[in-house]
């Protein structure tokens, strides 16, 4: 080795060595054309199959609810816990710099399928318990109605060196501080800190909204396009995209009010335009100002009342003049915002043309037969559900409707009234 940081390099790769031995087994990839990651793109950030967000945040809910906060673990030396199929044979070629004795090696095993590592090696189902866990790749989100039975669940698994982290106050990106009275709170302000940094853009001047209403007066086909590439501080199609992933990232943990803006940022990365570009630093700008707002979760009710579920929706037709429409949704549990999404919607429909009046009949809900079954449970789901009591839609005015952060552009005081309903706001002091 001829880097500067050989030494940390051998650290850990001894570290990781006595990992693997201690576990009896050798961590084994198939890595195909590894020399054609790219640093920033591929290389220090990589992706997995992981839990949803809106599922973190339902975890937490549920914390809330039972009034024992949710406990963090953490799975060291994660891809080395299963053990070697019997007729699995063992190639392997050492680091340059490492020593292993052939004894050695003959008593270790391999796993050749990163899927094993879902296999429990012990189950801890017992009668009337109930642990809910939250993964993602290494990371354990942890709660249950009784606190003895969090600590036995991690107690349980001593013998595979999972780590109990304590009452979760980062998860991933996330900062949690927990109060009995006031529940949880969330925010994201080192993370859009270290974005800002990465895309040089940490002194610009803050703005009062992330999307101006006049951004859907924008004439896109004679808008010019980004370069593919490019040097110096030339904004360019790829580093376009990183700052929208890194955006994308911000809306999905705990700021809905850029859900929009992120997604009229996002519709062309394949091939973005300067207002594209300077949208997305606009929506920049604007976290920069309000990167302190966290996201409350008081909820209410008791731990014995059920959880209410309440879903808003709305649309706005026609105010963009290239899309026509969006539609958006919100989703909270007891209260506390867990889901939320912002997409286009095609409001002109197909022309189905057919030569049979009684299936025109059936579409228009004039008739039905037991051979369109398939046709009324696509076309009557939810009158079906609202009758049976499932679903019960209410009208809502739209100044409380706080789906409106969603699917449209607002003017600051708007903007400040509904984030608010959301459940973002300043941190409160300590």
């Amino acid at each position: 080795m001829r880097s500067k940081l050989k030494d940390k390099w051998l650290a850990t790769m001894a570290e990781e060595l006595r990992a693997l031995e201690d576990n009896g087994v050798w961590r084994v990839r198939l890595v195909a054309c590894d020399n054609e990651q790219e640093f920033g793109v591929d290389y220090s950030v990589t992706f997995s199959a992981v839990i949803e967000m809106s599922s973190v945040k339902r975890i937490f809910v549920l914390a809330r609810k039972w009034r024992v906060p949710a406990t963090h673990g953490d799975v060291p030396n994660a891809f080395v816990k299963a053990e070697k199929e019997a007729e699995l044979d063992i190639f392997l070629r050492l680091p340059r710099g490492m020593v292993i004795p052939k004894d050695v090696r003959r008593r270790l095993g391999v796993t050749n399928n990163s899927e094993l590592m879902l296999e429990l090696m012990k189950t801890l189902h017992r009668k009337a318990v109930l642990v809910v866990i939250g993964v993602y790749v290494d990371d354990l989100l942890v709660t249950r109605v009784q606190q003895h039975a969090v600590d036995t669940f991690f107690g349980g698994l001593t013998e595979i060196s999972i780590k109990d982290l304590g009452p979760a106050s980062k998860f991933l990106d996330m900062r949690a501080a927990y109060n009995e009275d006031e529940g949880y709170e969330f925010d994201q302000e080192l993370a859009i800190e270290e974005m800002l940094r990465e895309h040089g853009i940490e002194s610009a001047h803050s703005v009062r909204t992330p999307i101006g209403t006049e951004a859907n007066e924008i004439n896109e086909a004679s808008d010019e396009l980004l370069p593919a590439s490019g040097g110096g501080g030339v904004m360019t199609m790829r580093k376009f995209q990183s700052l929208v992933g890194d955006l994308m990232w911000v809306v999905r943990c705990t700021r809905p009010d850029i859900a929009f803006a992120v997604h009229k940022a996002s519709r062309r990365t394949h091939s973005p335009t300067m207002s594209d570009w300077k949208l997305g630093k606009r929506v920049a700008r604007y976290l920069a100002g309000t990167k302190h707002l966290r996201l409350k979760m008081k909820g209410y009710g008791g731990v014995e009342e059920p959880l209410m579920v309440v879903a808003y929706s709305d649309a706005d037709f026609a105010a963009d003049k290239a899309d026509r429409s969006v539609t958006g949704g919100l989703l909270t549990v007891d209260g506390m915002a867990v889901s939320w999404v912002c997409r286009n919607r095609v409001i002109s429909p197909m022309s189905l043309r057919v030569d049979n009046q009684a299936a025109l009949k059936q579409l228009d809900g004039e008739c039905s037969s037991s051979k369109a079954k398939h046709i009324d449970v696509r076309i009557k789901f939810v009158g079906a559900y609202t009758k049976s009591g499932v679903l019960k839609p209410e009208y809502l005015e739209g100044e409380k409707m706080p789906a409106d952060i969603i699917t449209k552009a607002l003017e600051a005081p708007r903007l400040a009234d509904v984030s608010v309903i959301m459940g973002l706001h300043r941190a409160r002091a300590v």
